[in-house]
């Protein structure tokens, strides 16, 4: 391989970076869906307490400002109470991160780049006109 072919793929892999989208709880939205979901069932924060045996009422106060929101358990008690789908409760947002995949060493990362430096070598050798 020439220097020339060495440093398209060095300069290649130093500025590799990835695009991901992960779709996360917007925690005061859910939180504000939650109270909206009790408010129009008519049910109190003193019935989630009773119904879901939980031992703080702060707890529920919490959930309602989306400071923390209802473990996996409470969050099917408490659809279930409401009579919803779980997915009614949960309001999602999608958010976007790019990560540098040369700093990441995981063995995954490895097959990305391994595919990209291959799809290189093979772009090089049929196309030259690759670097302009």
């Amino acid at each position: 391989m020439g220097k020339d072919k060495e440093y398209f793929y060095e300069f290649e892999l130093e500025c590799l970076y990835k695009q991901i989208k992960m779709a996360e709880i917007d925690m005061p939205k859910t939180g504000a869906r939650i109270k909206e979901h009790c408010r129009m069932a008519g049910i109190s924060v003193k019935d989630i307490q009773r119904e879901l045996f939980i031992g703080s009422f702060q707890s529920v106060y919490a959930w309602f400002h989306g400071k923390s929101l209802p473990s996996i358990d409470n969050l099917y008690r408490l659809s279930h109470l409401l009579d919803v789908k779980v997915d009614d409760l949960i309001v999602p947002v999608v958010k976007e991160y790019w990560i540098e995949l040369c700093k990441d060493k995981s063995p995954a990362t490895k097959s990305v780049l391994v595919d990209y430096v291959r799809m290189m070598r093979r772009l090089w050798e049929t196309d030259h006109s690759v670097l302009n």
